[in-house]
């Protein structure tokens, strides 16, 4: 018979992500390249030049209304129907979020800098963290065999 200690220890040995509760995000969490969920696409133009390309779709839950990506090299920056900046994704390393998490980092990374997520996505293998202040407002990072893939920072469509 294993007793509980026993079992809970090898757990652990098994699963260091257990072992890091959660450092809660913030505001200043979700800049990149000074780019914020409160910027304004002039401010990103300005900070980052024009972009490489430009891509729009429908608003699924706004008719009438687009979702627009502005692409660069490293960064995706998304408006979810208005002025404002909807999400900023990392796609390629050199692109770093204000803890330091860049794609190509390994999970350890990203559990040394944001700990235990709040949930994981298993079925696309990200773990999310939640601002404190809007369950609709969090940092998603998307692993590929135990890499960083790319990183979401920002508003999920509602």
């Amino acid at each position: 018979m294993i007793r509980t200690k026993d079992f809970l220890s090898a757990l652990l040995a098994l699963s260091p992500v257990c072992v890091v509760a959660q450092t809660p995000v913030n505001r200043a969490d979700f800049v990149v390249v000074g780019v914020s969920s409160q910027t304004d696409s002039a401010r990103v133009r300005k900070l980052l030049g024009t972009p490489d390309s430009v891509t729009s779709n429908e608003h699924p839950y706004d008719v009438g209304g687009k979702l627009i990506d502005w692409w660069y090299r490293r960064l995706r920056i998304s408006y979810n129907g208005g002025e404002k900046v909807g999400g900023v994704w990392l796609l390629a390393p050199g692109a770093k979020t204000a803890r330091g998490l860049q794609v190509g980092d390994a999970r350890r990374r990203a559990q040394e800098l944001y700990g235990i997520p709040a949930s994981v996505d298993s079925e696309s293998d990200a773990w999310v963290y939640h601002d404190g202040r809007s369950e609709m407002h969090l940092i998603k990072v998307f692993f590929r065999s135990d890499r960083v893939d790319t990183v979401f920072l920002g508003w999920v469509l509602d």
